[in-house]
């Protein structure tokens, strides 16, 4: 092994080093609920003997002993940490499992693909409610997870919500918003409603800033263009449709369809 570390090279060395003497419980994820309620992923199981909390150790080229990732169990406690920090909906669970329509998975993962590598840094996705604008950026954010990004789910109304609560303790709005803009993927659900100058501010400061510094972002809106674009305004709609693709989602109401 060298300084670079050739992490499969590293993990089948690994692999092949375990105990034939001892039965290890294989590593398990379940589906549940995080304290925030939000959908979250569990991890059980046990890992060899060469893993000490995630991490193994092996001698690098100059025959010292160097610790590195656990090939058997990070990647699946790193996945389960993505996920529960993105604070998806409670339905995050279904949405491969349900995934029915016009659109395939593989589409979903070139969408996701392409949001990954920079060719899109912006989705919006617009039209009535219940169409399935929501389960489409869930699909996509959780194809985003898997692939290793970090992803952050707000429904525009909470979001509203909560900075109005959290600025009465004078802290600035630009302050309050900076861990949300952290992330690599950012999910802006359901933005809807009226114009104000306080959620016009928020737009611009959250979406309009984050695209136009390429970082990136997936909005949905239950609202048709024109009403989206005069919401959010001129200057975020420049950005926005500058950085990636806008496309309205039409089709039968599906919450309809589930209710009859």
């Amino acid at each position: 092994m060298n300084d670079e570390m050739n992490i499969e090279a590293w993990g089948a060395e690994f692999l092949a080093s375990l105990r034939a003497d001892r039965v290890y419980r294989p590593l398990t994820v379940t589906a549940g609920i995080t304290d925030a309620g939000c959908a979250g992923l569990h991890v059980d199981g046990d890992c060899p003997d060469r893993c000490r909390a995630g991490f193994t150790f092996g001698l690098d080229a100059q025959g010292y002993e160097r610790s590195y990732p656990c090939p058997r169990c990070t990647p699946t406690y790193q996945h389960a940490r993505r996920f529960n920090a993105a604070m998806l909906p409670v339905w995050a669970h279904r949405v491969r499992r349900d995934w029915s329509g016009e659109r395939t998975w593989s589409q979903v993962e070139t969408v996701a693909k392409a949001i990954r590598t920079g060719n899109d840094n912006a989705r919006v996705y617009f039209g009535d409610p219940g169409r399935g604008k929501s389960f489409l950026a869930c699909a996509i954010a959780l194809e985003c997870i898997a692939a290793g990004m970090s992803v952050r789910w707000i429904t525009w109304p909470d979001l509203l919500s909560s900075l109005k609560d959290q600025m009465r303790d004078d802290k600035p709005i630009r302050a309050i918003l900076e861990p949300i803009n952290r992330v690599e993927l950012l999910m802006v659900d359901e933005v809807k409603g009226i114009a104000t100058p306080f959620s016009s501010e928020v737009a611009e400061l959250l979406i309009g800033r984050r695209a136009e510094l390429g970082r990136k972002v997936v909005i949905t809106g239950n609202l048709d263009e024109p009403q989206l674009w005069a919401y959010l305004g001129d200057r975020v709609r420049s950005r926005l449709t500058q950085a990636g693709k806008t496309l309205e989602i039409t089709g039968e109401d599906r919450r309809a369809q589930g209710a009859a």
